[in-house]
């Protein structure tokens, strides 16, 4: 990702999710590629509707606002296409809730994200006390080998929010 991103459209939102969206996908292969694929390609498909019909983006619509319905647009596809819910022992179980927990006209977008990641870790540590895994990698080991052990997909989901939290504060930094 860190090379593909040299040659991604950073002009739109729309085009940045496209580029990440391709770029897991070459990249990342197995299962959780193509998952991460399905994330970032609603996403941009999101972005994109909101950035040819200006007119129906609501009056005192942010960039931040766009960026938490294109995320929820994500996370709502990758659950409609991979079924997993929360509480499934999934990547599911982090990415919903740091979705779900943004709240889209917070006044300060970092505090928000960090709150948000701290829901996100719950989540991720919930998958250490269940029992059973219906879906995911975790789903090949048994029951007991499961207890203690945090879901694969849930920890990484869990590193790359907490990158992409790091990449926002830089940002956010940048230009105050």
């Amino acid at each position: 990702i860190l090379k593909d991103q040299l040659a991604y459209d950073l002009t739109r939102g729309s085009a940045i999710a496209a580029g990440l969206a391709e770029s897991v996908m070459k990249h990342m292969g197995g299962t959780s590629g193509a998952i991460y694929n399905i994330l970032f390609t609603a996403a941009s498909t999101h972005l994109q509707a909101l950035e040819e019909s200006p007119e129906k983006i609501a009056v005192g619509t942010t960039k931040y606002m766009a960026f938490v319905e294109a995320l929820r647009a994500g996370v709502a596809a990758v659950q409609k296409y991979g079924g997993a819910q929360v509480g499934d022992r999934t990547l599911i179980d982090v990415l919903h809730p740091f979705a779900h927990s943004l709240d889209p006209g917070a006044a300060s977008v970092t505090a928000d994200l960090n709150k948000a990641l701290k829901v996100a870790q719950v989540g991720a540590e919930g998958t250490k006390d269940m029992k059973e895994a219906i879906l995911g990698r975790s789903s090949y080991v048994p029951a007991d080998a499961l207890i203690g052990i945090g879901d694969p997909g849930a920890v990484v989901a869990l590193h790359w929010l907490a990158g992409m939290v790091v990449a926002c504060r830089m940002i956010d930094e940048r230009e105050t």
